[in-house]
């Protein structure tokens, strides 16, 4: 954190973050609570499908609305670096899904694992993007790169399921297809009786 804040913040910046003590945030707002969870899930028995959904939006309001109380405070300071923040989120959020794609290609894993990584290194955790900003960086300007983050993350992730599913599609009719073609030439041909059209169903 502090080599990439001394990086994109200029040469004026001096950013010291001690290790102990970013660990520690860490381990308290991300770490403890999914282990919490975790836990809780594995010995308790309650329905958990229905309560995750319950959960998680309100895990997501409690990290929008004081995301968006410090927009509405800070409303002037953000709106200078409007323009770079949305180009600049949008461009990250594509280049890390395509390279992890790639690179999931290039050690040859299946198709399923490579979408699979390339959505998971586009989704990152914005809660704790909060957290390093508001309570370690104390830079509320850097928090309108997440808020534009957040919802290019869930888009292009959303997107791509529905190109990978659309792509499944049309190569399951096109190998169907191939199928029923194969079939119907390699059915032996019956001169005494009528001819049957073979039909393929799915």
């Amino acid at each position: 954190v502090s080599i990439g804040a001394q990086m994109f913040s200029g040469d004026e910046a001096q950013i010291s973050l001690s290790f102990i003590d970013t660990a520690l945030r860490v381990l308290l707002t991300t770490a403890l609570p999914v282990s919490l969870g975790m836990a809780a899930r594995a010995l308790i028995s309650l329905p958990w499908d229905k309560l995750t959904r319950w959960i998680f939006g309100l895990g997501l309001a409690a990290v929008l609305i004081p995301s968006a109380r410090i927009i509405f405070n800070n409303s002037e300071m953000m709106a200078q670096s409007l323009g770079s923040a949305a180009i600049g989120s949008v461009a990250l959020n594509v280049s890390m899904m395509a390279i992890g794609f790639g690179l999931a290609a290039a050690a040859r894993l299946p198709e399923q694992q490579r979408r699979t990584i390339a959505i998971e290194i586009g989704i990152q955790n914005f809660a704790l993007a909060v957290v390093i900003i508001m309570s370690i960086l104390k830079d509320p300007s850097c928090l309108v790169h997440g808020l534009f983050y957040l919802p290019a993350m869930y888009f292009s992730g959303v997107a791509m399921i529905y190109l990978s599913r659309r792509a499944d599609r049309k190569r399951a009719a096109w190998d169907l297809a191939e199928a029923c073609s194969r079939q119907t030439s390699a059915t032996p041909r019956q001169p005494r009786r009528p001819s049957v059209p073979v039909l393929c169903s799915t």
